[in-house]
């Protein structure tokens, strides 16, 4: 089960993935005003939070972080290590805070490797650096699911003027999840989802003209 919640200033999609058998879930990119809505559909479906995921380090992906973490004491919050400073130094990143947001204890952090284990499911953890340093997607291969953060959107990519981004970086991520089956599901930081293989034109025809920036 996949529940969206788009919250906060920039309509910022907050998601929360449950397995149905075992009641377990966990919450990737809280973000502002999404914990009290996540919690009631926690509440309501008798899920149990197992761990708050970022696909990157971004205020309007994690400023809810630390309710989450504050209300459920055992869980832990998982952010690639290049993304990692700005949590425990919020702006470190030299973008403006367009909420508060208080830094992240160093011991409820846990850092990315290649996979999560979550209920039966191991989700790969794609590194798709660009719009940050250390963002991810998180990547089902057996149901074919893409939580992309602010990496990919249906029909465009995420901006690369922030201080940490890069374009040559968004580049290659492109092309490298443009090479992910057709009929994986694009679950985006941002807006609606769509399905891969209507993106991946666009992907392969821009890493094309920027060949020479990819390489």
């Amino acid at each position: 089960m996949i529940y969206r919640f788009p919250s906060g200033p920039l309509d910022t999609n907050a998601y929360l993935i449950a397995d149905e058998k075992s009641l377990k879930a966990f919450v990737i990119d809280p973000s502002p005003g999404s914990f009290a809505t996540i919690q009631k559909q926690l509440k309501a479906s008798k899920l149990t939070l197992e761990a708050v995921c970022l696909t990157h380090s971004h205020w309007d992906h994690i400023s809810d972080s630390s309710l989450f973490l504050n209300q459920f004491p055992n869980i832990s919050l998982y952010v690639h290590p290049l993304d990692l400073e700005n949590l425990l130094f919020p702006g470190s990143d030299g973008i403006e805070l367009g909420v508060p947001f208080s830094p992240i204890p160093r011991e409820r952090i846990c850092l990315y490797g290649n996979m999560v284990p979550f209920a039966s499911t191991r989700w790969e953890i794609l590194h798709t650096p660009g719009h940050s340093p250390g963002s991810v997607c998180l990547f089902d291969p057996i149901h074919k699911i893409l939580f992309s953060g602010d990496t990919l959107f249906a029909g465009t990519y995420g901006n690369t003027i922030a201080p940490t981004s890069s374009r040559r970086d968004m580049l290659v991520s492109l092309l490298m999840l443009s090479t992910l089956p057709d009929d994986v599901q694009i679950y985006p930081g941002h807006g609606e989802g769509a399905f891969l293989q209507k993106q991946k034109p666009w992907m392969r025809a821009l890493a094309n003209r920027s060949s020479g920036v990819v390489q």
